[in-house]
C-alpha cells in the first residue's frame, strides 16, 4: 500500500509543476502542462485558518496512476486548487491542523457516514458517534466543484498518549465511493492512502 506521507512528501518535492495552484492562480508552466480538461476544486473550512489541506486521488482499479495535489494552507476559510477532471474520480482530502499532536497517522475527510444517503445532513455530535465511514469523493466532470467541510478539535489516541487531534467531515453527505473504513468517534484516519473502488459509486 502507498503512504499517505510518502505521497505528501512527493507532492511537497513536486510543487506546483503537477499539483493544484493556492488561491486559484495557476502559473505559467501548469497552464502549459495542464491542457488536459481540469476541475477548479475549493475546499472552504471554517475555523481552520492555516490548517493544511491535500487532495489525493488513488483508486483501487489502478493505484499506479494515482495523484496528489501540493498542499494548501486554509486562508479566510478556503484553499483553490487545479485538478485534472479524471482525478475527482476517488479524491479524498487529507487535512494537518496547526494543534494536532504526535498522532501516527493523517486525518482524512469523511465524505459519507454509513447510514446516511447523498444530501443528508449530520451535525458534530452525530458524527461522534459513527463507526464506518467513505473518505472518497464520486467525481465530477464539472468545471468547478466547491467541497464544504467541517473540522472540530477532538482528543484522540496518539502514538504515546491522547494527543489533541480533529474530525474533518462533510455536514452535507456527498456522492461517494467505496471502501467504508472503520472511524472512531467518527474520525477517519489512517497512514495509507485511500484506495476507492471506482466501480462502486454510492448514492
Amino acid at each position: 500500500m502507498t503512504s499517505i506521507h510518502r505521497v505528501l512528501a512527493a507532492a511537497v518535492a513536486v510543487g506546483l509543476a503537477l499539483a493544484g495552484v493556492s488561491n486559484g492562480q495557476a502559473s505559467g508552466a501548469e497552464t502549459t502542462s495542464a491542457r488536459a480538461k481540469t476541475t477548479a476544486v475549493t475546499v472552504a473550512i471554517r475555523s481552520c485558518e492555516g490548517c493544511e489541506v491535500t487532495l489525493i486521488s488513488y483508486t483501487a482499479e489502478d493505484p499506479s496512476s494515482g495523484w496528489a495535489s501540493d498542499p494548501h494552507l486554509i486562508a479566510n476559510g478556503k484553499a483553490a486548487f487545479v485538478v485534472p477532471t479524471d482525478k475527482t474520480l476517488g479524491l479524498s482530502v487529507a487535512v494537518e491542523t496547526p494543534w494536532e499532536g504526535h498522532l501516527g497517522y493523517t486525518t482524512m475527510a469523511v465524505m459519507r457516514y454509513q447510514g446516511l444517503t447523498v444530501g443528508d445532513r449530520i451535525g458534530f455530535n452525530r458524527a461522534r458517534t459513527m463507526k464506518k465511514a467513505s473518505g472518497c469523493f464520486a467525481g465530477t466532470a464539472k468545471k468547478e466543484l466547491l467541497l464544504r467541510l467541517k473540522v472540530r478539535r477532538v482528543m484522540v489516541e496518539g502514538v504515546f498518549e491522547k494527543v489533541p487531534g480533529q474530525i474533518v467531515w462533510a455536514p452535507t453527505t456527498q456522492e461517494w465511493l467505496r471502501p467504508l473504513n472503520p472511524v472512531y468517534g467518527g474520525v477517519l484516519g489512517g497512514q495509507d492512502v485511500l484506495l476507492c473502488k471506482a466501480g462502486s459509486h454510492g448514492g
